[in-house]
């Protein structure tokens, strides 16, 4: 496994790494471990890209609160609460 090879690589190069983070979402996703892979994208999305920045998901949300979409897709859930 390669992938995973490199993505161990980089993780100990820089544990809290948004692109590890990601890339191992993707793996996850991708060896069908759903569960996984929204676990670690849950992880990402409570980190700050760096120090002084909001966490990914507070970014999200003053986002859609300025930007509310016009419609909602059927089955996706609202992440402005």
């Amino acid at each position: 496994d390669g992938a995973k090879e490199e993505i161990n690589l980089a993780k100990r190069l820089d544990p809290r790494s948004f692109g590890v983070a990601v890339a191992s979402t993707f793996l996850a996703a991708n060896q069908g471990n759903q569960q996984a892979a929204a676990k670690i994208f849950g992880k990402l999305l409570e980190q700050s890209p760096r120090e002084g920045v909001a966490p990914l998901i507070d970014q999200l949300r003053i986002y859609l609160a300025k930007n509310p979409a016009r419609t909602k897709p059927t089955g996706q859930k609202n992440l402005s609460h």
